[in-house]
């Protein structure tokens, strides 16, 4: 196992797959009652061309478009979402890696915003 080869050099963390035959995952209204409870003076944006350009989403997390050739790639392929707080980035979701069947999300939020609801959010 890899845990007895590398002892303490590794991190394990848990996965979550969503299957596209289950509507609940998605309830529109639930999803959105998240989106209304997002604290004040924080704003929901898309990852558009403005804001992969700033620097603290790559600060949150690198993985946010690191797996793309290129900010056009990810912009042209990728999707994400980031929520900004006096116009910085303090937490995003965005496609890490994308395949035929799917994409996989990375999420993260800034340590001096978490347990807001943040993540659940975006």
């Amino acid at each position: 196992r890899l845990e007895t080869f590398y002892e303490r050099k590794i991190d394990k963390f848990l996965r979550y797959k969503f299957k596209r035959s289950n509507a609940e995952v998605f309830n529109r209204s639930k999803l959105q009652s998240f989106i209304s409870a997002l604290p004040k003076g924080y704003e929901l944006r898309r990852i558009d061309e403005h804001i992969v350009n700033i620097p603290t989403l790559h600060k949150v997390s690198e993985d946010f478009t690191s797996q793309f050739q290129s900010v056009e790639d990810y912009l042209k392929r990728g999707i994400g979402y980031s929520i900004l707080y006096k116009g910085e980035v303090v937490c995003g979701a965005s496609s890490y890696s994308i395949y035929d069947d799917g994409i996989e999300i990375e999420v993260a939020t800034d340590l001096n915003h978490r347990r807001k609801g943040l993540a659940t959010i975006v």
